[in-house]
């Protein structure tokens, strides 16, 4: 929506993971392990969102920069070892939920009714869409756009606080490996989704289906025994293609 983009996201959620691990190895039980997986994330997003807005460096290389920072401290933390989580109500959260809907659909579908609101009916939504739309404009009208960075870079690292909560009920561990995977699906659900990625113009229901399409798109490939070689060519052909379509539409 502001016109950057998060490539920390995936080494976020392995760091939050780690400290969810470690907090919880370490005896704070499980709401404050919640609580420092979520703060791990926050921190590394503000991090990236004051260097961004302050230091006046291309979201791409401090992004790419955190990345890498991100990794490095969760190895250095984990001593490069998974740390085995076994906990009922992370069991439960991983497992059950409501009807045919497992809990951590539901929560990801109350996220993304939060941010909905936030997006457009709240002056913090406006004044996001309004900096991705011009930044020059938007602080002609008194609005601070180095702020506004700084918030959506620590919402995306929080955010991946709270991904990383969900991986680890789901693994049962807490990986110090980052997987690049779920940066390259985050960002092609935001593609599919027909969100610009120049800015000013933004959904949340177009990343939500946007993943749920990438997520039906390898299932079904699994499901009719196409090699997991040839899965990631599919994905990358139809977010090019999407992007191309967008383009044309626009």
């Amino acid at each position: 929506a502001t016109g950057g983009i998060d490539l920390s996201v995936a080494s976020m959620m392995t760091l939050g993971a780690v400290a969810f691990g470690q907090a919880y190895t370490s005896g704070w039980g499980l709401f404050w392990s919640c609580v420092a997986a979520v703060v791990a994330g926050a921190a590394a997003g503000l991090i990236n969102g004051v260097v961004i807005a302050r230091g006046k460096i291309t979201d791409f290389i401090v992004t790419l920069g955190m990345l890498s920072a991100a990794s490095g401290a969760a190895l250095i933390f984990a001593d490069g070892k998974p740390v085995t989580v076994i906990d009922t109500f992370l069991l439960k959260l991983s497992t059950g939920g409501i009807g045919i809907f497992g809990w951590t659909v539901l929560i990801a579908a109350a996220v993304a009714l939060i941010a909905h609101g936030f997006l457009f009916h709240t002056r913090f939504g406006t004044h996001v869409l309004a900096t991705g739309g011009s930044p020059e404009a938007a602080n002609a009208t008194g609005i601070s756009t180095a702020r506004i960075k700084i918030a959506v870079y620590a919402v995306s690292g929080l955010l991946a606080g709270l991904a990383a909560i969900l991986l680890v009920a789901r693994v049962g561990a807490a990986e110090p490996a980052s997987n690049t995977s779920f940066l390259l699906n985050s960002v092609a659900a935001v593609v599919l989704g027909g969100v610009s990625l120049l800015g000013g113009r933004a959904t949340i229901a177009g990343p939500v289906i946007g993943a749920l399409l990438l997520t039906a798109l390898t299932n079904g490939l699994t499901l009719l025994g196409v090699s997991q070689f040839y899965q990631p060519l599919a994905v990358g052909f139809v977010v090019v293609l999407a992007a191309l379509l967008t383009r044309f539409q626009k």
